[in-house]
Formats: C-alpha cells, sequence, structure tokens
C-alpha cells in the first residue's frame, strides 16, 4: 500500500463512514489507488494515531542553545518565563527535560531571586561614586569601620518565593532581583559589627513603633544612634587604643 498521511487516512476513514463516500470517489478525490482507499476504510481508527516516538530525546543544537539563552535572559520579565513558553518564543521544538539539560550544560538554572531594596538611577550613580572614592583603601582602613544593618520581619503581606533564570554568578544582576519597597507592616532590627577585634557585634535593637513612632532622622539618632551606637564604637575604640 502506498504511503499516505496520517491527515489523509483520518480525512478518508471519516467522510467513508460517516460522509457515505464511495472508495472509488475516496481514491479519485485523493489520488490512491481504489485498493489502498479500501484497506484505509478498512483499518481501526485507533491504529492511524502516529505512534510516540521511543529512544532518547534529541540533543539541542549549539544555536539552539545561544537562542534559547537570549530568550530566557533577553530581560527581568523573560528571566521569569518557564523553558516551555521559552522554547516557543524561540522556535525551538523539544521537551522541558531537554530544554533543562541544554540549559543545565552552560550553566543555567531556576533559582529564586534575590530580594533588594529598589534602586533608582540616582541611588545608583550616588552608590557607584561612593565606591570609586574608597577603592584604595587599605585592609586596616576597613577595620576602623562599623558596620550596620537593619532586619524586616514582615507580619503581613505576600512572601512566596520569585524563579529567575540565570547562572550562578548573576545571583545580583538586575533582571534577577526582586525589588523590595518599605512596607508598614514590618518589624525592624537593627544591628552592628565592628572589624577592630573578631566577633564583636553591639546589642540587637527591636524598633519600638508603639513607643517609638516611624523611622525618621531624629528618632534613630534618638534610639540607635545615641543609646547604641556610638557607644559601642567607643568602648571598641578605646579598648584597641584608636581614640
Amino acid at each position: 500500500m502506498a504511503y499516505v498521511s496520517t491527515t489523509k487516512r483520518i480525512s478518508m476513514h471519516a467522510l467513508h463512514h460517516i460522509g457515505g463516500w464511495s472508495f472509488d470517489r475516496l481514491a479519485a478525490h485523493f489520488k490512491v489507488h481504489r485498493t489502498t482507499a479500501t484497506r484505509i476504510c478498512e483499518m481501526n481508527i485507533e491504529a492511524m494515531e502516529p505512534k510516540k516516538k521511543t529512544g532518547r530525546p534529541r540533543k539541542l543544537s549549539e544555536a539552539e542553545v545561544h537562542r534559547l539563552i537570549y530568550y530566557a535572559t533577553l530581560d527581568a520579565e523573560h528571566r521569569r518565563k518557564p523553558l516551555a513558553e521559552i522554547a516557543q518564543l524561540a522556535d525551538i521544538n523539544a521537551c522541558v527535560r531537554v530544554l533543562r539539560q541544554a540549559m543545565d550544560r552552560v550553566g543555567y538554572h531556576k533559582r529564586v531571586a534575590r530580594r533588594k531594596p529598589f534602586l533608582d538611577a540616582r541611588k545608583k550613580q550616588l552608590r557607584l561614586a561612593w565606591a570609586y572614592a574608597h577603592a584604595h583603601w587599605t585592609v586596616e582602613d576597613w577595620r576602623r569601620v562599623i558596620w550596620t544593618d537593619e532586619s524586616y520581619i514582615w507580619l503581613g503581606g505576600r512572601t512566596g518565593r520569585v524563579w529567575v533564570t540565570r547562572r550562578a554568578d548573576e545571583k545580583f544582576h538586575e533582571d534577577c532581583l526582586v525589588p523590595k519597597f518599605p512596607k508598614k507592616t514590618s518589624l525592624m532590627i537593627w544591628g552592628a559589627i565592628c572589624g577592630i577585634k573578631q566577633g564583636v557585634k553591639s546589642q540587637l535593637v527591636m524598633w519600638n513603633k508603639k513607643d517609638w513612632g516611624t523611622i525618621t532622622l531624629s528618632s534613630y539618632i534618638e534610639h540607635i544612634l545615641t543609646p547604641v551606637l556610638y557607644p559601642f564604637w567607643y568602648d571598641e575604640s578605646q579598648e584597641e587604643g584608636i581614640l
């Protein structure tokens, strides 16, 4: 029997059994031998479905991998898209397992996006200028610095993870970050460390919003800098003979 595509076989089967077409009419319409039309119509419809491919899945070509990376890392929005959707944009026909293996080989994985404070262009420029101004500092210079930080415990709101496509060294890439914005439903905890002596830490301060109100310049000075930070710096500096 001559080769007839699956689509034509199903059409011939339907036209004969449902539309009432004769074998001669089918043969003339689809340009096949009458015997071929007869055999196709006598076949079980389920046997006409294409067989599932077996064996090892195909590997992506180098050009396809580059195209997949391009679309997966195009911007912040594309980094958040699932690989199956990225493959459609890149016009690549492959299963998710093949896509994931191809990305794994070149170091790209789905990772949780880091949450960092949102920085506009002005703040980025100020931070870069500060970094250039202190690029010449020595280890001894940095030992005299007290490092402070705040951590917020969210009392409400959404805290779900956001997954992005990136390499291990792209964790702080702007497209791979989730910006953090100030929230009222949070509890601030403050602390400091000093490089003068290893393991030196200040006391932790839990911001008492009920009595202190919101964090402002004056309230920060009153409840953290004056009673906690300054004594911490003074005591450690005295002990090391800096003052």
